[in-house]
């Protein structure tokens, strides 16, 4: 291999480290990608300890198709499979993300869009002021928060007790 080498540096008059770097990437030394690449379709981790609401489509299914709802229990991630195109938050839950931003609680259930590729984790987050409220903590900005969604005619109506009782419907990986 390393006469092989010399020779293309002879040949080519580049400099090795150019010729060793398109070597690798020819032939696939770099390794396998990180467990935490999905190719460009959006995942939500679910790190809470409550489930939440996901609208989703399968990635054969067009743009155009509606979104399905399922519940994504804690400690699950979606499956990459599925498109996953909003965030469901019941009413009177809280968003927060990086130290200050975030969204606060309303009397109407809502929805925080999820960009194409985004790979989304949820978490809890505690207030010691409110104890017993529950807040979700974004890994990302929501790139907006709405009470629409395109192509589903309703939000769901649950709350997050309500929520919590559901059965897991969520493709998983």
């Amino acid at each position: 291999m390393s006469a092989l080498l010399r020779g293309l540096r002879r040949t080519l008059q580049v400099p090795f480290t150019l010729i060793a770097v398109l070597l690798i990437g020819l032939i696939g030394l770099a390794g396998p990608a990180p467990a935490h690449a999905s190719g460009d379709r959006s995942q939500i981790n679910n790190a809470s300890t409550h489930n939440v609401g996901v609208f989703a489509r399968y990635k054969k299914d067009l743009p155009s198709q509606p979104v399905s709802f399922y519940v994504l229990g804690p400690g699950h991630e979606t499956d990459d499979d599925f498109e996953i195109v909003g965030l469901y938050v019941p009413a009177n839950v809280r968003l927060a993300w990086g130290e200050s931003d975030g969204a606060a609680a309303t009397a109407a259930p809502r929805v925080a869009h999820v960009l194409e590729g985004e790979q989304l984790a949820v978490a809890d987050l505690v207030d010691d002021s409110q104890p017993d409220a529950v807040a979700y903590q974004l890994s990302l900005p929501a790139s907006a928060v709405d009470t629409t969604l395109a192509s589903v005619d309703a939000l769901p109506s649950f709350s997050q007790a309500q929520l919590d009782l559901e059965l897991e419907t969520a493709p998983l990986d």
